[in-house]
């Protein structure tokens, strides 16, 4: 799939809102080559997102609807939404937005005032609802203009959509509380938490591969993304649920993924509003004592932190049934482990 031109956003927005005629060729020829092609680039967006995140799935509509009259769009869309939660009227949306001449991404709801009872619409006094908890929480809308398209790529707006999508999930599952009065959230994935494991007496020397292939290394790189974040979703649901279930819902919409660079991933807090600050790692294997890179970013972090920090460490992770086994290893714990240097920096 090409990836998006802005001449073609161009050309829609010269022309959106305007009555469609079936019948008349040019409108016809204007609609395969702009709307439905934006339409498949836009579809192909949040399909893409969507199989990068654990839960979630693409929803795609008809773009020449509009008020019972077919009309040239201002805008395409894609709703990626929880697979629990795809009839409750709040989802993320990607699309073109014509009257912005850009490309966005958000955490919406549906406008339409719910007459029949379908819970698909909303009633005005739940969007008012989803209003003033965007606009509280500073939960933005991401645009990004024609103007900064070129260099981006696929890769790389995929990328964007999947880690905003992450670190506003937490918003996602209380904002769908709080409008349909959920005491539980939406029920995601599942981590089954066991002890830590009993040190090993032999330590590993080293941790290089025998193997005479040379690695894939994008491919690889791209699986060891998705596991990350597969693993830091699950401890983010697990948090809030936890938080709820122990009467902190002031606290848990509070609850965030962190980006990169940070020192760790996820910001959360213990029943008392003590903050805690949590470094996934996440491993396949359902070896719980399997060794785990870490940076020396977030080793430092956690060192200075020992009171407040916290590795969740998970394992025999399943992308499919979206479940995990975890132990939590304290600062403290974590501090007397044994670090074996794997990566260096050559200084010239």
């Amino acid at each position: 799939m090409e990836f998006f031109e802005k001449e073609d956003i161009i050309k829609l927005s010269e022309r959106a809102g305007e009555a469609y005629n079936a019948s008349n060729k040019e409108h016809k020829s204007f609609n395969e080559r702009y709307v439905s092609y934006l339409h498949e680039q836009t579809k192909y967006w949040g399909h893409k997102v969507a199989q990068c995140l654990i839960g979630y799935i693409p929803k795609t509509s008809n773009y020449l609807a509009f008020n019972g009259v077919a009309r040239f769009p201002s805008y395409t869309w894609a709703r990626i939404v929880s697979r629990e939660a795809d009839k409750l009227g709040v989802y993320f949306t990607v699309g073109v937005d014509t009257g912005q001449k850009a490309l966005i991404y958000k955490l919406d709801y549906e406008r339409t005032e719910n007459t029949r009872g379908n819970k698909r619409r909303l009633t005005i006094d739940q969007q008012r609802m989803c209003e003033a908890y965007l606009s509280a929480n500073h939960v933005p809308w991401q645009y990004i203009y024609i103007d900064q398209l070129d260099g981006l790529g696929w890769d790389k707006l995929i990328q964007r959509t999947v880690d905003f999508i992450n670190k506003y999930s937490a918003d996602y599952t209380n904002l769908l509380n709080t409008i349909w009065n959920i005491r539980e959230p939406v029920r995601g994935g599942e981590l089954i938490q066991e002890e830590p494991p009993k040190p090993v007496k032999a330590k590993p020397k080293h941790l290089l591969s025998t193997s005479n292939k040379a690695p894939d290394y994008d491919s690889l790189n791209r699986t060891l993304k998705a596991i990350g974040n597969a693993g830091e979703k699950l401890v983010l649901e697990f948090e809030l649920k936890r938080l709820i279930s122990e009467g902190r819902e002031d606290l848990a919409k509070f609850v965030r993924q962190q980006p990169d660079g940070e020192g760790y991933d996820i910001l959360s807090f213990t029943k008392d509003g003590t903050e805690k600050y949590i470094e996934v790692k996440t491993t396949v294997s359902n070896d719980k004592n399997q060794p785990f890179p870490i940076s020396s970013r977030e080793v430092e972090f956690v060192l200075s932190h020992q009171k407040s920090a916290f590795i969740y460490r998970l394992y025999k992770l399943s992308l499919s049934e979206k479940t995990a086994k975890f132990f939590i290893l304290t600062g403290e714990e974590f501090s007397s482990k044994d670090l074996l240097p794997i990566t260096f920096r050559v200084l010239i």
